[in-house]
């Protein structure tokens, strides 16, 4: 293991002798996910690893979990699914992701605990590179041990001490859900291509929504206008940058104003 990896391995433990020990740990399964639940408990820490079944996790991930970890992962399963949930809200977004909030973070709130460790980096993006390392969130008091590592500490560690991953890490860098915001168009076409099934009930539920919406008053009682034509146009903007948009008569005006 590289020097470096060592000093934040170290660095980490002591930061989570400070964690209360009624603490769950939030686990994907990703190789953040593995690094912290090993760090965790060389650190003699004794919390469970606390899974939220979301229920578009990629197969492999969801065997890799059971085969790997067993009875070590208690499994939480929101009240409501994806797919209820995207007919209702619409697709999440970069900047809306209400996927996370209904169908990972619930987990947190039903364990019987306010106290919550992820494997969360800075390195991760811009927005995370202002965490701190522990952080008071809407009732629930969440810490980072593993903040200041960068990738390459993750995959030293992993590989140094021969803990397992999931193997589709041998084929894509990013695993996650197999439909997410975040992914970029050349992953979308991975995920596509492997697990067809739930982008054709995707596509269809998204259809039935976008229709819904674009025959629905908004709350002046004004016609919704769409910023694509059809709902096919707004899928293949989602896959690209994830992102839409509603407007009334009176926001396109000003937009139009503006220059927007």
């Amino acid at each position: 293991m590289h020097d470096e990896t060592k000093e934040l391995l170290r660095r980490s433990m002591r930061y989570i002798t400070a964690i209360p020990r009624e603490a769950v740990i939030g686990f994907s399964g990703g190789k953040d996910s593995v690094c912290l639940a090993e760090v965790m408990r060389r650190a003699g820490h004794p919390g469970r690893l606390v899974y939220s079944a979301t229920g578009i996790d990629p197969p492999p991930m969801v065997q890799f979990i059971k085969r790997e970890y067993g009875d070590r992962v208690t499994w939480v399963r929101p009240p409501s699914n994806y797919y209820r949930n995207l007919a209702l809200w619409g697709p999440p977004t970069i900047h809306t992701r209400w996927c996370c909030e209904a169908l990972k973070h619930f987990g947190s709130r039903v364990v019987g605990t306010k106290f919550r460790v992820l494997g969360v980096r800075r390195e991760e993006s811009t927005h995370r590179s202002k965490y701190k390392v522990a952080e008071a969130r809407k009732g629930m008091v969440l810490y980072f041990p593993i903040l200041e590592w960068k990738l390459w500490h993750v995959w030293d560690f992993i590989e140094s001490e021969g803990l397992p991953v999931c193997s589709l890490y041998d084929e894509i860098d990013r695993v996650g859900c197999v439909i997410c915001p975040y992914h970029t168009p050349k992953q979308h076409e991975w995920y596509r291509t492997q697990y067809p099934g739930p982008f054709r009930v995707w596509e269809r539920v998204v259809k039935e929504w976008w229709l819904r919406t674009r025959d629905t008053p908004n709350r002046k009682g004004e016609r919704r206008y769409m910023v694509h034509n059809t709902p096919e146009d707004f899928m293949a903007a989602w896959f690209i940058k994830a992102c839409w948009a509603v407007k009334g008569k009176r926001d396109l005006a000003e937009n139009a104003k503006e220059g927007r």
